[in-house]
């Protein structure tokens, strides 16, 4: 019981060295603790007290001299791999998110939202007031994606359709890969004005440019029209 009372130390901890990129700055040989937070700008004592107790869960290996490897769980922290959960761990340790967490009790006794007891509007209204932390939620959004799609694609057949919207689509890493397996699709990414600046953008959908449009508004007052397909992940909030 005590170790899932301080599950906050966890994520707050994991959310602190992804924001630093840690991860990042561990090669494929051990690093010292000094090294890395030289590297990333952080206190070496802090650094090594948090990363020893990351070692403990298997977040890190802690070898002689100070020195950390990265686990095959610590590796999904890294940017550059196909399972990276970075985004997420940024995000969880973002402020909207902390206060959510904090008005948990309020939820609990009615029912209603707890961002919207700490800000007094909703989570969109929230982020789009917060542009470093609606870009760390967009690459946790991302990164869901792309650990998911292994999953979903047994069951992602568009074969028999000629446009497909993805509504609350984010940066377009789900519409990117079923286009990437259905070359007749074309594909239409609508999401908010604040994300779709930013999705048009998006490397992940550059290799379809031609076959992807992108539409602004919001899910609880329309969407695309002239699609014979429409999809939607992890956005009933």
């Amino acid at each position: 019981m005590m170790n899932l009372l301080w599950g906050k130390a966890i994520a707050t901890t994991l959310s602190a060295v992804a924001k630093l990129g840690v991860a990042d700055h561990i090669g494929d040989e051990p690093s010292t603790a000094e090294s890395l937070a030289a590297a990333t700008g952080a206190n070496a004592g802090a650094l090594y007290r948090v990363m020893r107790m990351l070692a403990s869960i298997g977040v890190f290996q802690e070898l002689p001299g100070q020195r950390f490897a990265l686990t095959a769980v610590g590796r999904c922290l890294r940017t550059d791999v196909a399972d990276s959960v970075r985004g997420v761990a940024m995000m969880v340790g973002d402020e909207w998110q902390m206060r959510a967490y904090e008005n948990a009790l309020h939820s609990v006794r009615t029912g209603e939202s707890a961002i919207q007891a700490a800000y007094g509007k909703n989570a969109f209204e929230v982020l789009a007031e917060r542009p470093a932390e609606l870009a760390n939620f967009q690459l946790a959004m991302t990164g869901y994606s792309n650990v998911e799609v292994a999953v979903l694609d047994p069951i992602l057949d568009f074969s028999a359709f000629t446009r497909l919207a993805d509504v609350g689509g984010g940066h377009g890493a789900l519409l990117a890969h079923i286009l990437g397996k259905h070359p007749q699709l074309e594909g239409v990414l609508f999401d908010l004005p604040e994300v779709t600046s930013q999705a048009c953008h998006s490397p992940l959908l550059q290799p379809f440019h031609s076959r992807v449009s992108f539409e602004t508004g919001s899910m609880f007052e329309r969407v695309p029209h002239d699609c014979d397909a429409y999809i939607m992940k992890h956005i009933i909030h």
